[in-house]
């Protein structure tokens, strides 16, 4: 696996906000601690590092030392549903989307340089997706 993934989200070609305190929803299920621009989260298989700065409106987030995880899954698929994110990873074989909509909102060279994104419309899409990406 990549040692980062990324979530970025789109509007009409540029990027969307996402007020921080929907992301700060998601990630307030977990264990974390915030430092600057960076939240790291507890899960029972290890930290995650998520790197945001949750003190302005968020277009995108790095998250760093990504591991096999059912709770990080989870995590990012809540995160993708606060707006029309695209996930994507350096090496996987294509990026992620919530619905068939987002495409519209995804710039071109995005699209030209990342491939047909695939469509993960629940949770265990999303999942069998994420180990798809690799194989």
């Amino acid at each position: 696996m990549s040692t980062e993934w990324y979530l970025q989200a789109h509007s009409s070609g540029g990027e969307q906000f996402i007020p921080p305190n929907a992301i700060q929803s998601v990630l307030s299920d977990y264990q974390s601690k915030t430092e600057e621009k960076c939240v790291v989260v507890t899960l029972p298989e290890g930290d995650v590092d998520f790197y945001v700065d949750l003190s302005i409106e968020v277009s995108n987030l790095i998250i760093a030392r990504p591991i096999e995880s059912a709770a990080l899954y989870r995590i990012i698929y809540e995160i993708m549903q606060c707006g029309r994110f695209v996930f994507f990873a350096p090496e996987a074989k294509f990026p992620i989307i919530l619905s068939y909509e987002t495409v519209d909102h995804l710039p071109e060279s995005m699209l030209k340089a990342l491939s047909k994104p695939q469509i993960a419309d629940s949770l265990e899409t999303f999942s069998g997706l994420l180990k798809e990406m690799y194989a």
